[in-house]
């Protein structure tokens, strides 16, 4: 209540982003993994990890990070981090799809407060408490009632 600085969802996804790509090796980044040409994802492709390596090298992200602005948006990730980084490594790398790798990753990061690699933990716990409670209702109402459960349980949790 005492702070009154304004940011918004974005502001911190973009916060997230470079902390996380600092911190983790970049195979262990959300969309990292995924090939650039056929977008299917290839752990142990040798091309893959070579242009992963070239464009998420941790001492050039760490002089590119440190120009954003405090309260950056995506825009200013991709011209101030990407595209310098993208310039400087277009000849050397092995694939020629990885000049959408930037892409693959921002789109997996772009919405991590509320997207799929984040845990809304407020919808998981009702979820598990419609789960349980159909379960209970099974029990008490015997087995006669397994056969109707089991179908709208395979609908919800397909």
């Amino acid at each position: 209540m005492s702070c009154a600085a304004e940011f918004t969802a974005e502001n911190v996804a973009v916060r997230w982003f470079p902390a996380m790509v600092a911190r983790v090796p970049a195979t262990r980044l959300a969309g990292a993994l995924v090939h650039a040409k056929t977008c299917i994802p290839t752990p142990n492709s040798r091309a893959n990890l070579a242009d992963l390596a070239a464009l998420f090298n941790k001492a050039v992200w760490a002089k590119r990070i440190a120009a954003l602005p405090a309260l950056a948006a995506w825009n200013d990730v991709r011209s101030v981090v990407f595209k310098p980084i993208m310039a400087a490594n277009a000849n050397p790398l092995t694939l020629p799809g990885s000049k959408a790798r930037f892409s693959f990753v921002q789109r997996a990061h772009n919405d991590v407060v509320s997207g799929p690699w984040s845990m809304d933990m407020i919808r998981a716990a009702h979820r598990q408490r419609r789960f349980s409670k159909k379960v209970a209702e099974v029990v008490d109402h015997g087995l006669s009632a397994v056969f109707h459960w089991h179908t709208e349980a395979l609908m919800q949790y397909p």
